[in-house]
């Protein structure tokens, strides 16, 4: 086995590094885009936001720190959805409710009229005996 030895001046060991540092944030923007998708399938189709991101000096962090707060609105939103859900499951609840509230009134007081009836007829007929 032969073995070579490069001698790599200092100026390009720097410009490798950034290299190397340029393609380690091109891949964790990549896994940033990627996951990104998957949460657009959890957004409603609706207008794009106008959105003023400030500017940063090493944009995957940024990525990550917005992606984290879209994640914080996102399970706030599905929160909100819960409840409104609960809401009006309660509201038909209590409309169900209602309804059978009247039909009992509606029925009892068809019972005290055919009662009252009842009572009429018999205090009539025991009069004109």
């Amino acid at each position: 086995m032969s073995s070579t030895n490069v001698i790599v001046p200092p100026e390009v060991g720097q410009l490798i590094a950034e290299r190397e540092q340029v393609w380690a944030n091109f891949d964790r923007a990549q896994s940033l885009a990627a996951e990104f998708q998957k949460l657009c399938s959890q957004v409603p189709n609706v207008a794009p936001a106008n959105l003023q991101l400030p500017a940063s000096t090493n944009p995957p962090t940024h990525l990550e720190t917005t992606m984290q707060q879209i994640k914080q609105e996102l399970a706030m939103v599905e929160k909100l959805n819960g409840e409104i859900r609960s809401c009006n499951e309660q509201i038909e609840a209590i409309k169900r409710s209602e309804k059978m509230t009247i039909a009992l009134i509606a029925g009892g007081a068809v019972v005290v009229f055919i009662i009252f009836i009842i009572v009429v007829v018999v205090v009539a007929s025991s009069i004109s005996q």
